[in-house]
């Protein structure tokens, strides 16, 4: 990895939101801040990245709120995590580093418009986050995701997840991820899925069809109970909602250091 020769210059994504949030679960908010900080200095010294990014969550409301008021309901913060967020990107403006904030978006839809960017200039990218909406975006040869990161002495012990191990986890490819999302659903984020609809008949629709739309053409192609079928044709009409609240978007409006 990195700009050694002979290999692509490597862009370095981070889900900052994701990391606080992690970091503050396990280690509380004394140490959240700088423990964040140190781990984004180390990927900086092994890889080299001709950029590195940290996307933030903006305050307020997103166009996914407009589309689908319940999305997210429920969520509580937890105390003490607005000041860790805070201080983390402190901290990251300090060491210059290129912290990205732009409102009515989230992190997720950043980091998924500078992979764009990012391989549209050849580059290697580099996802930091543990979210799994974040998989759509995977690319074999060009873009993987780093799960988790932890200081081990002076290596870092990385867990990577890339296309094949998104296929032999869930039985789908990177590019059919939010049709898999639309039908199983996200709990976190309160999309509710097809009921009856679970991970392995989800997959079996994919596998059969390769995408919703095409299950919706020939929807017998699927191997599917006779309550499964009912509940997916039921589904039909809410899909595209679903699938627009699942996308990432590559079209958000970044400058240089846009904090909202």
């Amino acid at each position: 990895m990195g700009s050694r020769a002979n290999q692509p210059d490597t862009w370095l994504l981070i889900d900052a939101t994701n990391a606080v949030y992690r970091d503050f679960h396990a280690a509380g908010v004394d140490r959240v801040a700088t423990l964040f900080r140190d781990r984004v200095r180390a990927m900086g010294d092994l890889w080299e990245p001709v950029r590195i990014v940290a996307a933030f969550d903006a305050p307020g409301p997103t166009f996914r709120h407009e589309l689908y008021p319940e999305y997210k309901a429920g969520r509580d913060r937890p105390a003490g995590i607005a000041a860790a967020l805070a201080e983390a990107m402190a901290m990251l403006l300090d060491e210059g580093v290129d912290v990205q904030s732009v409102r009515g978006f989230e992190a997720d839809d950043i980091i998924a418009t500078l992979t764009a960017a990012g391989t549209s200039a050849d580059a290697r990218v580099v996802v930091v986050s543990a979210d799994k909406d974040l998989h759509q975006l995977i690319a074999e040869g060009s873009v993987c995701q780093l799960a988790a990161v932890r200081r081990d002495g002076r290596a870092l012990d990385c867990k990577w997840i890339n296309a094949r191990d998104v296929e032999v986890r869930y039985g789908v490819k990177p590019g059919q991820w939010v049709d898999y999302r639309a039908m199983v659903g996200d709990k976190s984020d309160n999309i509710p899925g097809v009921t009856s609809i679970g991970p392995e008949a989800a997959a079996r629709v994919l596998r059969a069809c390769g995408s919703l739309d095409d299950f919706y053409l020939s929807p017998f192609a699927a191997t599917l109970n006779e309550r499964q079928h009912a509940r997916m044709i039921a589904a039909k009409p809410t899909m595209p909602l679903m699938r627009q609240l699942l996308t990432l978007r590559t079209d958000v409006p970044i400058t240089q250091g846009a904090v909202a």
